[in-house]
C-alpha cells in the first residue's frame, strides 16, 4: 500500500506543477497585454498633450503681441503660418509659427533674410498645425485634433461672430 499512495503523490505534484504553470503564463500574457496598452494609452496622452502645447504656446504668443496690424496669417515658403510683426529700434522683426515635418516650428528673423520653413527652431511634435484668420479680430488655431478660437483685443469687432460654423473649440480671450 505505500507504493501505492507513492505514486498517487507524484501524480498530484505533477497535477499541481501544471496548474502553477499554467496560472504564471495566464499571468504573464495579461501582463504582456496590458503593458502594450499602457504603452499605447501613454501615446495617445502625449499626442494630445503635444497639441494643447501648441495651442497654448500660440496663445501666449499672440497675448504678448497683441498689437494693432502686429498679428497675421500667411504662406511661409509652402505651408501656412502666424507671423506676428515687431518693431525693434526702428528695424520689423517677424515672429513666424508654422507647421513643418511633423513639428511646430517658431522663426524670429528680420524682414527680408529669405529664410524659409526649415530655417525656424522646432519646439513641439504635432500632427498638424494651422491658422486662419477670421472676421472681427479672431484668429482660429487647430493643432492635430485641438483646436482654439482666440480673440485679439487691439482689433475693434462691431458685430459679434456666429461661432457655431466651428463646432467645438477652445476659446481664449486676450486680456
Amino acid at each position: 500500500m505505500v507504493e501505492k499512495n507513492k505514486g498517487q503523490g507524484r501524480v498530484e505534484t505533477v497535477f499541481v506543477l501544471m496548474l502553477f504553470c499554467v496560472f504564471a503564463i495566464s499571468v504573464f500574457i495579461v501582463l504582456i497585454l496590458s503593458a502594450s496598452a499602457y504603452q499605447n494609452m501613454n501615446e495617445v496622452t502625449a499626442a494630445g498633450q503635444n497639441e494643447r502645447i501648441a495651442l497654448s504656446y500660440v496663445r501666449t504668443k499672440l497675448r504678448n503681441n497683441d498689437y494693432a496690424e502686429a498679428v497675421s496669417v500667411a504662406t511661409f515658403g509652402d505651408v501656412q503660418a502666424l507671423v506676428i510683426e515687431e518693431r525693434i529700434d526702428g528695424e520689423v522683426f517677424y515672429t513666424i509659427i508654422y507647421y513643418h515635418d511633423g513639428w511646430a516650428y517658431e522663426l524670429f528673423t528680420q524682414a527680408g533674410t529669405g529664410l524659409g520653413p526649415g530655417s525656424g527652431q522646432r519646439f513641439v511634435r504635432v500632427e498638424a498645425l494651422e491658422f486662419y484668420m477670421l472676421d472681427y479680430g479672431m484668429i482660429y488655431a487647430s493643432a492635430g485634433s485641438y483646436s482654439a478660437l482666440i480673440y485679439l483685443r487691439s482689433v475693434t469687432r462691431e458685430e459679434p461672430a456666429n461661432l457655431d460654423d466651428f463646432g467645438d473649440v477652445f476659446t481664449f480671450v486676450i486680456d
